[in-house]
């Protein structure tokens, strides 16, 4: 889809706004960024959220360009008026130790955090399974909590936890054995943001993850922020997103 397409699609759908990857944009020049800005105006969407896919767990020099590439979406971020950057901590390059990768991702985190302060941007870190480093929910607690910048919050994404169906191999019986929604009532809390994964929709309600219950536990904490919806499914994209727009529609009275 081209900017217009996709800006237009959520428009006829309803939707409040946009959460949109920087790869998304065929430049980061201010024109391009400037057209998008203005487009979604027109459409009435508010612009969500800011991705970046970053890896802070690599060595220099690649963390250094990993670094510069998540304050590059913080200056996007500001420029269009989103309020919120996502990144990713990292994963452990081949042959290295997860404790040397931990470490190189909390010193990032709190480098862009930082920066996206002095911007006033706020950086969320998303949980991230697929041998990620914050792969569970005590991994999330316990990152934020060693970066320890005010900056720095949390984005809940409901399929990213290991043991669940974005994992390789996962199975439905297997979310209960990882117990996943201990994972999202343990960061709840911490979210300021929500994606929610959506795989099986042919039915019109979503089969793998139960979402009566995950919008139980953000409800049981008060929140009240926006929901992406993240579509990972096999059924036409066409066909599964509006159902998938109705579905979750329900959770948001």
């Amino acid at each position: 889809m081209t900017l217009d397409s996709f800006a237009e699609w959520c428009y006829r759908q309803r939707l409040e706004g946009v959460d949109i990857n920087l790869r998304s944009f065929p430049s980061l020049e201010k024109d391009v960024l400037k057209r998008f800005k203005i487009l979604c105006l027109r459409k009435g969407l508010g612009i969500a959220c800011i991705g970046v896919s970053n890896n802070f767990g690599l060595p220099d020099p690649d963390w250094t360009q990993h670094v510069q590439m998540a304050k590059r979406g913080v200056d996007v971020a500001a420029f269009l008026g989103a309020p919120l950057v996502r990144v990713f901590a990292g994963w452990t390059p081949e042959g290295e130790t997860d404790e040397a990768a931990w470490e190189r991702t909390v010193k990032g985190l709190w480098e862009v955090a930082a920066y996206g302060d002095e911007q006033g941007v706020v950086v969320g870190l998303q949980n991230h399974n697929h041998k990620g480093l914050t792969k569970t929910g005590e991994d999330i607690v316990q990152m934020i909590h060693q970066v320890n910048h005010p900056n720095l919050s949390h984005i809940l994404d409901t399929g990213q936890y290991c043991g669940s169906l974005g994992a390789s191999g996962a199975t439905p019986e297997s979310i209960q054995r990882y117990d996943l929604y201990k994972n999202i009532e343990q960061t709840a809390p911490l979210s300021v943001f929500v994606r929610a994964k959506i795989y099986r929709m042919e039915t019109g309600e979503e089969e793998w993850l139960d979402y009566p219950h995950i919008f139980g536990i953000l409800n049981r904490v008060g929140y009240n922020g926006w929901v992406s919806i993240v579509y990972e499914g096999q059924e036409d994209e066409w066909t599964a997103l509006p159902k998938a727009v109705k579905y979750l529609r329900k959770f948001m009275n």
